[in-house]
């Protein structure tokens, strides 16, 4: 059975805005649902902040902040725990003079310092877990946000695949021990060697990450600049330039310029490849090689050799059968040399054999210059003809436009020294590529003298064998990461079918953040916080509702940005997926969204407040005080 983890309430002391003096008590059992509201200011984001804290055992970085009062001198806050039947108060205490914090546990055995959970709980928790279901607002922001990739964090995290990759570390870091090893135990004499190969090796190493470093960072930067670009393009034809001729038009250049730069891409790529070969450059060489070719080909070269004449004259009768007289084997000795010797026939005949093999099969350079130099034109014809259309939308008197294109013009340029930087940084053709410049030559490098090292090391089959199992865990994850993808994009969508039942708004994959369909088409700033929202949300119930351990739902503000149609489908959607749910709200969110819950049986309903006069911390536990309560009341 899986993990069941409950929060049975929180205590403070000297805390900020209503933990300065708090006991907030829940019953997961008979109310799984729990609705807490106070004022803006009164502590729900300190609250939140506090539950990550003891969850996670993560020591918090600003402790001044948490201070209740400069009359203070500590503080604490504490957790009540439910893991299955056991019952557990995690806390953390203060030091606001000396800025320290310090956890500890009441557990099973008493009082223990420290962040002392069981273990699958610690480390669970710890891996990042609690920002999934001690949620806020920002993080729907990174699910969606190019750049991000909280959407892949949050499933690897919670399902434990992480865990595959430390299985990467645990074993990159057992072959760093086994050489250091070996290198104690290395003779003086060997241990030059080891040592100058592993320096080869490591200054290999250092260089393949630069890099790939460098190569990410170029895809990255491609990838943004055609994204604005499609934008940029997007919105110029949003503007107003929607008739059917322009769109045509229009489209027509595209797919011109389009067709020109694949096709100036892969002539440039041929003329690299193409330059280095000499048959290529200039036809003499072919035509030449040619020539021999045939003439080799077309002429019988001599079966015999000089030293078949040599045995003839030591014999008493020639092969036609007559006796050999002293003049005719004179003869024969003075004229065997005149002849090939074997050596001779054999290179001949390799050459022969070998010529049609090496003979150019594809354009020569100068024909793939032509290519390249038509394809360049199409493109600046193209560019023309962009240009064209984009002066009949500046006559139109939009100063967008012209903001617009010249913001585009100024990334096409940059777009095209990055791209032409990233070609030159990952071609793979040629073998005279300088591996300290080039992607794929230095990873070949680096493989080849990672092997020399480790052979002179002693270690290849140790490190081999480490390495077949790192690759093993690595295609074990990117296997279940795909299958886990698909299948929490899957719930997801029919999440949001429930919610967003009047917009097509829907994921189309997981790859580091979520993928919405259409997003291209959407515009500048994609969906709306409302849009976000929601898509998070059903992600999130897609992603715990599945989860190999049950969580509670912790969440601040889930219906600030949503309309009143949302508010209601999302009050609905969420707490049948959870064993426990905890939402803190303000006022401006009952409506719509409380009402959701106003007449279930299962939900609780708790106010808390500051008196405006004793700042006294008051808080009620009935649904009528709950749903009359107006921010001003009591502060």
């Amino acid at each position: 059975m899986a993990l069941q983890l409950r929060i049975l309430g929180w205590k403070a002391r000297n805390l900020r805005g209503y933990l300065r003096s708090a006991d907030i008590r829940l019953d997961p059992d008979s109310s799984p649902i729990t609705l807490l509201q106070m004022p803006n200011g009164t502590g729900k984001t300190t609250t939140m902040s506090l539950i990550r804290t003891v969850l996670s055992g993560r020591r918090p970085v600003d402790i001044a902040s948490y201070r209740g009062s400069d009359s203070v001198s500590d503080g604490f806050f504490e957790l009540r725990l439910k893991l299955d039947e056991d019952l557990y108060t995690v806390g953390i205490r203060f030091e606001f003079n000396t800025r320290e914090a310090f956890f500890y546990t009441d557990g099973l055995e008493g009082r223990e310092h420290g962040h002392n959970l069981p273990n699958l709980v610690t480390d669970t928790l710890r891996r990042g877990v609690t920002e999934l279901f001690v949620f806020d607002g920002e993080l729907a922001a990174k699910m969606i946000e190019d750049g991000a990739g909280d959407a892949d964090k949050s499933l690897e995290v919670l399902y434990g695949l992480d865990a595959l990759g430390d299985v990467a570390s645990t074993v990159e870091r057992l072959k760093d021990k086994r050489r250091q090893r070996v290198k104690d135990i290395t003779t003086a004499s060997a241990k030059h060697s080891v040592e100058k190969a592993e320096k080869e090796a490591s200054q290999a190493k250092a260089a393949l990450a630069r890099l790939e470093a460098e190569q990410s960072k170029l895809e990255k930067g491609i990838a943004d600049k055609r994204k604005r670009l499609k934008e940029i393009a997007a919105r110029i034809e949003q503007l107003g330039l929607d008739d059917d001729d322009f769109k045509a038009r229009q489209q027509k250049v595209i797919d011109q310029r389009t067709k020109a730069k694949t096709d100036k891409a892969t002539a440039s790529d041929l003329a690299l490849e193409s330059f280095r070969s000499p048959l290529s450059i200039s036809p003499v060489f072919p035509d030449r090689l040619a020539r021999l070719s045939e003439t080799l080909e077309s002429r019988n070269l001599p079966r015999s050799s000089s030293t078949f004449f040599t045995i003839i004259a030591g014999r008493k009768d020639c092969i036609c059968g007559r006796e050999l007289e002293e003049k005719d084997r004179a003869h024969i000795l003075e004229h065997a040399e005149d002849y090939l010797g074997e050596e001779e026939v054999t290179v001949i005949n390799e050459i022969r054999y070998l010529l049609p093999t090496v003979m150019p099969s594809v354009k020569s350079f100068h024909a793939i210059v032509e290519d390249l130099r038509d394809a360049d034109a199409r493109l600046r014809q193209a560019d023309q003809e962009q240009d064209r259309l984009n002066e009949e939308a500046r006559k139109v008197g939009r100063q967008e436009i012209e903001a617009l294109t010249k913001e585009r013009d100024e990334i096409a340029d940059k777009l095209v020294l990055e791209e032409n930087a990233l070609r030159f940084l990952t071609q793979s053709s040629g073998q005279d590529v300088d591996w300290r410049t080039n992607v794929h030559a230095c990873r070949r490098r680096f493989k080849e003298l990672q092997e020399r090292y480790e052979t002179a090391a002693g270690t290849r089959d140790y490190m081999e064998a480490a390495d077949l199992l790192i690759r093993a865990a690595s295609s074990a994850r990117q296997a279940a990461k795909a299958r886990l993808r698909e299948r929490i994009k899957g719930r997801t969508n029919e999440n949001l079918d429930a919610i967003l039942t009047n917009e097509p708004l829907r994921v189309d994959r997981i790859e580091g953040r979520l993928h919405l369909r259409g997003e291209g088409d959407m515009p500048k700033g994609g969906a709306s916080e409302g849009q976000k929202l929601a898509v998070c949300y059903a992600f999130l119930t897609a992603l715990l509702s599945e989860a190999p351990f049950g969580m509670p739902f912790i969440v601040d503000s889930p219906a600030v940005s949503l309309d009143l149609t949302l508010r209601a489908t999302v009050g609905s959607l969420i707490p049948p997926l959870f064993d426990q749910l905890i939402v803190f709200v303000i006022s401006s969110e009952r409506e719509g969204f409380a009402d959701a819950f106003k007449e279930n049986p299962k939900a609780a309903f708790k106010t808390i407040s500051l008196e405006r006069d004793t700042g006294e911390v008051v808080v009620h536990d009935d649904p009528h005080t709950f749903f009359s309560f107006q921010s001003g009341d009591a502060r």
